[in-house]
């Protein structure tokens, strides 16, 4: 698992190098200056979670949380695209919707596909599968209630992370 997941980052770096090293995607992208509040929040959590004396379980329950709602929240785009790419769902195109077009193409086609290919919903399930194992085990029972208020604090910031959906 900790294989897949450093690969998975080596991959997603390379992902974001080719996005944002394509004169394509170029004007999509912002200078985004300052991290976003979410992003400092969750540099809190693991600043103040993911240390030497942590448990591995309670830094698997963070890995698993914020892997799991990156799934899901893809998961959901994904599902929202296509139902809005479904025929009854189809009009006329406007200008914007042609302007629109590399946009969508980079979301659907490398942002979407890379979140919600197969390889990741495993890679999820895994850390899922160990997390449960190490939480089952008697050496892990003391972590319990820092695993729920560690997966309450993934939850906050990550439903900061993704616009509100109607």
């Amino acid at each position: 698992m900790l294989k897949d997941a450093l690969n998975n980052i080596l991959r997603e770096i390379t992902l974001f190098d080719n996005i944002l090293g394509s004169p394509k995607h170029r004007p999509e992208i912002k200078d985004c200056g300052e991290p976003r509040p979410e992003t400092e929040a969750y540099t809190k959590i693991l600043k103040e979670t993911v240390h030497s004396r942590s448990s591995l379980l309670v830094d698997l329950t963070i890995l698993w949380g914020t892997e799991k709602c990156y799934l899901e929240a893809w998961q959901f785009a994904k599902d929202s695209h296509n139902r809005q790419s479904s025929p009854e769902n189809k009009s006329t195109h406007d200008a914007q919707d042609i302007q629109d077009a590399d946009s969508k193409s980079l979301l659907l086609n490398t942002l979407i596909s890379n979140w919600t290919c197969s390889d990741f919903v495993d890679f999820v399930k895994h850390i899922e599968n160990l997390t449960n194992e190490l939480a089952n085990s008697s050496e892990y029972a003391s972590d319990w209630q820092n695993c729920r208020d560690i997966w309450t604090k993934v939850l906050s910031v990550e439903k900061g992370f993704w616009p509100a959906a109607a």
